[in-house]
């Protein structure tokens, strides 16, 4: 399996995100495990990769969805790569 800790979104292929920086805040963990999502790994790979339990990538998941206005993770992932969508820098 990938190491999913090393994935994060490149500088120059950045995924637009359905919210401006100034409306969203998303801690890196939260911006490790979107990328995971994007890519479609499942929540148990995600978990293994960044070293933390099924239930905090849950947790993480649940944050970023309501962060975002959205309520399933399909419904993110076209947020994040809407490509009229505003970019939000990793902070």
């Amino acid at each position: 399996m990938r190491d999913l800790t090393e994935v994060r979104p490149s500088t120059s292929n950045r995924p637009s995100y359905a919210r401006t920086a100034a409306s969203v805040s998303l801690t890196r963990r939260e911006h490790a495990v979107i990328a995971a999502l994007v890519q479609g790994h499942a929540n148990k790979e995600i978990a293994a990769a960044l070293g933390c339990s099924v239930r905090t990538v849950e947790y993480h998941v649940a944050n970023v969805l309501h962060k975002f206005g959205v309520d399933t993770r399909t419904r993110l992932i076209a947020h994040l790569l809407r490509p009229e969508a505003p970019s939000l820098t990793p902070g």
